[in-house]
């Protein structure tokens, strides 16, 4: 070919703008198909967490529901001679409770298992010898958890904590039982569900019975019931994606319950969780094809030879900008006039894709620090205490070094509420966090919320002389806050404080020490409240 000779075939620059801007656009989509499919991945692993947490979190309510029940039973079983009296037992069920609001109802049963006093009249008199929860308990002489059953009286879901009573020769005269309230799950899921699309289903241990809060509205959780049980009786904890009768995917954590081997699982509409993602995805689609249309219109009418040059310079541009490297907005380009409003275009898409990725890298920030933080008190949360003390654990068996514990709980915190409101029960909790802050090693010791009116302390690299010091401070530090609860003692809010120590060694399990900082916590409380026990029985 000879100088100056055209190609036989001839490509128009048209043709070759539009063929370059669209690898250009399909680079740019793929880029961020790419980005917002990763984020979605994200947020489905996000709320699958968060579904794994709340049962978790359900888990330890029910646990604490259950040692609440046994301590109600526990203050009644001493009181037998009332019990079998038909009518002092039924004043004395009617009073305790109106004092506990997670038992639904009181019963007493003769050795036969025939009701003899009951806050739930219409099952005095009924034989129940051959439901298991009844017989067991009286054969072995012990508490019994009820597995999930349908009640026979009132045709609902039910869970029982039974104790045996005895006499004063040790031989058993009855049983005691507390129908526990399982409507909390409800309240439960509607404080801490974020989503909204969120339900609590309560399987029994077999797998064929289960209990949804709040109950759908047209049963189909029952018919679910299966896939939930073939996921959550195959582990003890975990998560699963599975489909509904109705062929919509469900995100549900599960947990086992240690106590009777029942099983809880959170369930989220898989769809309302990723509901943002997916308009986004389909705003950013909506956006490309508009952002095409108006360049190849540019293009299409913008193609000659004067063009030429300012069409090659836009293109640079935008393959800069597929490789991230903005330019300051305004920036000249083509100097074209007639390019201008695309040229302002560009300049709009990139302020957009960089408050888009600003957005997105300050919302991954959030999320991480919420993961850590208890929101209402701005402390560590268990999740994050739990992180800690594995670390602490793992450090003390290495160094061979002692861990101390400080279990407390806020006395009376349930009638302050009532009293004087959730909103000043709130502040009443951050005003204890900050002042039990204040009392530790800021570059050490952590102080964590667990949940509801309860906080944990841990301390590091702690002699136990150390840790029984801070104890007592944490409990005159409260004190200290003078915060008048009227029907308390001292009429101001005080707490019950546990603690317990002790150099890990290989084979010891990470929940000894927490289980005997409880059992202190447990002790003061049961001894008068305001009080500080240690593991080997120390007081105030």
């Amino acid at each position: 070919m000879g100088p100056g000779a055209l190609p036989k075939n001839p490509v128009g620059l048209r043709s070759r703008l539009i063929w370059a801007l669209l690898v250009a656009l399909c680079l740019f989509l793929v880029e961020r198909v790419w980005t917002v499919t990763r984020y979605r991945a994200e947020l489905l692993a996000a709320a699958q967490e968060r579904v794994l947490d709340l049962a978790l979190r359900g888990q330890a309510a029910f646990d604490q529901d259950v040692a609440s029940a046994k301590v109600t039973l526990g203050i009644l079983a001493e009181r037998e001679a009332d019990l079998i009296d038909t009518p002092a037992c039924g004043t004395l069920l009617a009073n305790t409770l109106t004092a506990a609001p997670n038992i639904l109802h009181l019963t007493f049963t003769n050795t036969e298992g025939v009701v003899t006093c009951s806050t739930l009249e219409r099952s005095i008199g009924q034989n129940y010898m051959d439901r298991p929860h009844i017989r067991v308990p009286l054969q072995s002489g012990t508490w019994h958890i009820s597995d999930l059953i349908h009640g026979r009286v009132l045709q609902e879901p039910t869970l029982f904590v039974a104790l045996p009573v005895t006499n004063a020769s040790g031989d058993t005269s009855g049983l005691l039982l507390a129908r526990l309230n399982l409507t909390w799950l409800s309240t439960f899921i509607a404080n801490n569900d974020r989503f909204g699309e969120t339900s609590t289903v309560l399987v029994d241990s077999t797998g064929e019975y289960a209990a949804e809060f709040p109950p759908s509205d047209d049963g189909s959780t029952q018919i679910f019931v299966p896939n939930i049980a073939r996921a959550s009786l195959a582990r003890s904890e975990g998560t699963a994606e599975l489909e509904d009768v109705n062929g919509r995917g469900v995100l549900v954590g599960f947990t086992r319950l240690s106590l009777n081997n029942a099983h809880l699982a959170v369930l989220l509409d898989r769809d309302a969780a990723l509901a943002s993602i997916n308009r986004a995805l389909r705003e950013t689609l909506f956006a490309f094809a508009a952002i095409c249309a108006l360049v190849g219109a540019g293009v299409a009418f913008g193609a000659n030879r004067y063009v030429v040059r300012p069409v090659e310079r836009l293109a640079a541009r935008l393959a800069s900008v597929g490789h991230g490297n903005h330019l300051p907005p305004g920036t000249p380009i083509t100097g074209v006039k007639e390019m201008q409003p695309l040229e302002r275009a560009i300049d709009e898409m990139v302020l957009r894709l960089a408050d888009r990725e600003r957005e997105l890298r300050n919302a991954n920030g959030h999320l991480a620090a919420l993961a850590a933080i208890d929101p209402l008190t701005q402390i560590a949360n268990r999740r994050a205490f739990d992180s800690y003390f594995e670390t602490v654990w793992r450090s003390a068996l290495e160094t061979k070094s002692t861990i101390g514990v400080i279990i407390l709980d806020v006395d009376h915190f349930k009638s302050f509420n009532d009293i004087y409101g959730h909103i000043a029960g709130d502040q009443c909790l951050r005003d204890i966090a900050a002042a039990l802050s204040h009392e530790v090693r800021f570059e050490r010791d952590l102080v964590a919320r667990l949940g509801g009116e309860e906080f944990v302390v841990l301390l590091p690299e702690s002699v136990p002389t150390y840790i029984e010091s801070v104890a007592f401070r944490l409990r005159r530090a409260v004190e200290v806050l003078a915060i008048p609860h009227s029907p308390t003692a001292l009429g101001i809010i005080t707490i019950s404080v546990g603690f317990a120590s002790h150099a890990p060694k290989r084979g010891d399990p990470p929940g000894m020490l927490l289980g005997n900082a409880d059992r202190a916590l447990y002790r003061a409380k049961r001894e008068g409240r305001n009080k500080v026990r240690g593991d080997e029985g120390e007081a105030a």
